[in-house]
């Protein structure tokens, strides 16, 4: 999550999570992750982690818009979608 200096990642995904919806009360704010480590493995996380960590907590914000996986690539090459679907349903 990035938006400026003083909302860059924090130490963990929720604190970051409650700069960004703090700051933009008033505006729909979507998370996204990437859908592989490929892509960036310092801000990879897995749809089993992201699902019991920050999801559970982020979900029921009233400014939460919600997620974007990105890209369309790397989620068709994981499977990173299905996966997260299959761990929410749960």
């Amino acid at each position: 999550m990035y938006g400026g200096d003083e909302l860059n990642c924090t130490a963990t995904p929720r604190e970051s999570w409650e700069k960004w919806a703090a700051a933009y009360t008033g505006s729909l704010v979507y998370l996204t992750v990437v859908a592989s480590p490929e892509q960036d493995e310092y801000a990879y996380m897995s749809p089993k982690t992201l699902n019991n960590t920050v999801l559970r907590f982020i979900e029921e914000k009233p400014n939460y818009g919600g997620l974007i996986i990105w890209d369309a690539y790397y989620d068709n090459k994981t499977g990173y979608s299905t996966l997260l679907e299959n761990f929410s349903a749960n």
